[in-house]
């Protein structure tokens, strides 16, 4: 496991609920120049009955604003017969403040991060060096790793790579210096796309509502569905066989169903000669194959790409047949989004071996310091040392193990007690 400081400002920030709207409330107005909008919702709150109703109106619209326009996903709770069953995602009542130049900054420097972890997922000597004591302790690093290894031995047959990152930053704020850092990198199933696309427009629709509209022109254009889809549509020209389809490798039980239903969607209107579909690791297994020239086949039709929204956690794999169709993917001709090496590249301890000065100057040594200004510091619990100054400040903290998909981290008190 990989811990990342994260060094609050404890004084900065207060939560609280007014008439059951939870709000968050940042006191630094000099930096933040959208806080009136969170100051002013709170006196309308405390004012009258008649504000209090006018909010609540702005929240049932913006709830059925939700469901109108798929800014939904399917609860956990759902039964599995209960298909249709869908509750809108949470979201903030207005849009989060952070200065413009941190946004361009980041903008900027995702090139140099797309370059960097492309490097590392072709780098079999880097990778090994860092998993080496965990592969013997974690079984389905150790998997993924002895795939990798086993594709490499058999030589890949696709030479086009497709990758669809998303990085996460947070605000970090040390004394009156704010500034954004980077603690995460995600490289499979990295989703939110279309649902981030959809939450600019929900907030500028808020913004609307409540009066907002000199604010309107602070929220940055962002369209990532579009992007991606764009993605797909360049590597299956790149493919080269017009009859051709794309794969989504989904879960039996997905609840995250719209945001990747749009992305699909997405792609179909700028390709509509791309026919896309969706399948589990055992209904490729069943209904596809793998012929001796490596040609993927899903129902007799060729696959060009396969894009993982499954096979990032080891509940995905309740057998070797998934392990087993999961090689064949990776030797096929068919482009994968992402190659096994690329998954690998996003691992924790990948995050924590690039954060020393030594490794991240291998692969990148004139824009190190470029990248390491954003990196938030990661570190093992290898020592005692390491170990003792987590026990006593644990809410600095966030405990990570090597497994995507959210729900995964440890914080505050569960820390100590793990």
């Amino acid at each position: 496991m990989s811990v990342e400081y994260s060094n609050g400002n404890k004084n900065g920030n207060t939560n609280g609920s007014t008439n059951g709207v939870k709000y968050v409330k940042l006191f630094d107005n000099r930096r933040f120049i959208t806080n009136y909008l969170v100051n002013q919702l709170e006196e309308n709150l405390s004012n009258s009955k008649l504000e209090q109703f006018k909010i609540n109106k702005v929240i049932e619209n913006a709830i059925h604003w939700c469901l109108v326009n798929g800014f939904v996903l399917v609860p956990k709770s759902r039964k599995q017969e209960d298909l249709m069953v869908v509750t809108y995602l949470p979201f903030t009542l207005f849009p989060t403040p952070f200065e413009k130049t941190h946004f361009q900054q980041v903008i900027d420097l995702q090139p140099h991060v797309n370059e960097l972890f492309n490097k590392i997922s072709t780098n079999e000597d880097f990778m090994n060096k860092s998993f080496e004591n965990l592969t013997m302790i974690d079984q389905f690093l150790g998997n993924l790793w002895s795939l990798y290894k086993r594709a490499k031995v058999e030589g890949y047959s696709q030479k086009i790579n497709l990758s669809i990152l998303r990085t996460d930053y947070m605000l970090h704020q040390r004394d009156d210096h704010i500034s954004m850092k980077q603690v995460e990198i995600n490289t499979i199933a990295a989703g939110f796309g279309y649902v981030s696309t959809k939450a600019t427009m929900l907030h500028k629709e808020i913004l609307k509502w409540t009066g907002n509209y000199d604010a309107l022109n602070r929220i940055p254009h962002n369209e990532p569905v579009v992007k991606m889809a764009q993605g797909f549509a360049k590597a299956w020209r790149l493919y080269n066989v017009p009859s051709s389809i794309v794969l989504f490798i989904v879960l039996d039980i997905e609840i995250n169903i719209a945001d990747q239903r749009h992305l699909e969607y997405e792609i179909k209107k700028q390709e509509p000669l791309i026919e896309v579909h969706r399948c589990t690791l055992m209904e490729l297994n069943k209904y596809g194959r793998l012929d001796k020239d490596k040609t993927l086949y899903f129902f007799d039709k060729e696959v060009s790409i396969v894009y993982f929204r499954a096979g990032y956690d080891p509940s995905h794999f309740e057998s070797q047949t998934e392990w087993d169709t999961l090689y064949r993917i990776e030797i096929s001709k068919a482009i994968k989004c992402p190659n096994i090496g690329t998954f690998l590249a996003g691992m924790k301890k990948i995050q924590e071996s690039i954060s020393i000065d030594e490794n991240l100057e291998y692969f990148c040594n004139s824009n190190k310091d470029l990248l390491k200004s954003v990196f938030a510091e990661f570190f093992l619990l290898n020592t005692q040392e390491n170990i003792q100054k987590v026990l006593e400040n644990p809410e600095n903290y966030v405990l990570k193990p090597q497994r995507e998909g959210g729900g995964n981290n440890f914080y505050n008190k569960d820390i100590v007690y793990l």
